[in-house]
Order: structure tokens, then C-alpha cells, then sequence
């Protein structure tokens, strides 16, 4: 028995040298999941008072980069407290691992205010930013309320559009005296106001 104790060892050193010159097998992360026709709501942590509510065509998880990337979005609102605070038009948009919202352009409702803010650079330079902690961002704005319309290269904002708002290079483009006016987020006529 011990003549074929060398063979066997042999065999067993040269089974080790194969198995260990074979190729390993690749493990490559799954690309996440994927949802068509779906809508999401998003709870931001930094805010817990908001919540964004999403309808859209596809949603694509990927976590490797913790994002969700929502293509054909037919609708975006940010409602405080159950009240609409915001809505968002976009073709894409991209949430990251902290909530917060990427997309090249979009346009910005806030109806409180009265204000449509277009912002965003086609050819997809610097991003429009929601910042869940304190605001919005982008390049290229064109803010319109009832009665005035401002454009500038960039703007940073509050939510409720406050006193922190700041529009880089902003032209003031409008009527001072405009007959309409933003009152409890409607528009009205200034002489039918009580």
C-alpha cells in the first residue's frame, strides 16, 4: 500500500496545479431593477415634513452607485405636510443616495408664489440640483410670476423661493404695472382683491 502512496500524492499535487491554473469564474454585480409604468413616492430623510411623489414610464435602481434614474416622467410633485409645495416637469431625472434630485432642464412650479422657473442647459453641462437640505440650482433660469419676468445665468433658491434666493446675471424683464398679482398661490386681478 505504501508504493502507491507516492503516485497518489503525485496525482493529488498535479489535480491542484490544474484546478489552479483554471480561469475563475467572473462575478459581476447585477444591474439592479428595472419598473415600467410605475409611481414612487421618495422621503427624504434631510426633510422629513416632504415627500415627493413620482409617476413615469421606467425607473432603473442601480446599486453600485445607490441612484434610481426615472425616464418619462409624467408627473413630479413635492407636497409639506400634504400640501403641494412644487411641482417638476423633466424629461430624466436621476435620485441619488441622499435624495436629491439631478436632471439637465427642467421647469419648476411653485404654486404658492406663483412662479414658473424654466432652468437647465440643453447641451447638459451643469445640472439642475434639488438639494433636499436647502433648495434648488441650475444654469440658464427664466423665473415668471403674474406680474414680472426675470432671466439670469444661474440661480440658487429656497424652496419657498425666500430671501436666500440668488440669480446670477439677473435681467428684469416685466411690467411693474402688471394688473394681476399672486394671491394665497392664485392669480388675480389686483382691482378684484378685497
Amino acid at each position: 500500500m505504501l508504493k502507491y502512496a507516492p503516485w497518489a500524492l503525485l496525482a493529488l499535487i498535479a489535480l491542484g496545479i490544474v484546478v489552479a491554473l483554471l480561469p475563475t469564474p467572473r462575478v459581476e454585480a447585477g444591474a439592479g431593477v428595472q419598473l415600467s409604468g410605475v409611481s414612487m413616492r421618495l422621503y427624504p430623510a434631510q426633510d422629513p415634513d416632504a415627500v415627493w411623489v413620482f409617476r413615469t414610464d421606467r425607473i432603473a435602481y442601480n446599486p453600485q452607485k445607490g441612484e434610481s434614474r426615472l425616464e418619462g416622467l409624467q408627473n413630479g410633485e413635492r407636497r409639506v405636510r400634504g400640501k403641494l409645495d412644487m411641482t417638476i416637469r423633466t424629461d430624466q431625472l436621476t435620485i441619488d443616495a441622499y435624495d436629491n434630485l439631478r436632471t439637465p432642464q427642467a421647469v419648476l412650479t411653485i404654486p404658492e408664489q406663483c412662479a414658473t422657473i424654466t432652468l437647465g442647459d440643453p447641451q447638459g453641462g451643469v445640472p439642475v440640483l434639488i438639494d433636499q437640505d436647502r433648495g434648488f440650482s441650475g444654469p440658464s433660469v427664466r423665473m415668471e410670476t403674474p406680474s414680472y419676468t426675470l432671466v439670469g445665468k444661474s440661480i440658487s433658491a429656497p424652496f419657498d423661493l425666500g430671501a436666500d434666493t440668488s440669480i446670477r446675471g439677473a435681467e428684469f424683464v416685466g411690467d411693474l404695472d402688471s394688473p394681476f398679482e399672486c394671491v394665497g398661490g392664485k392669480v388675480v386681478n389686483k382691482g378684484a382683491r378685497t
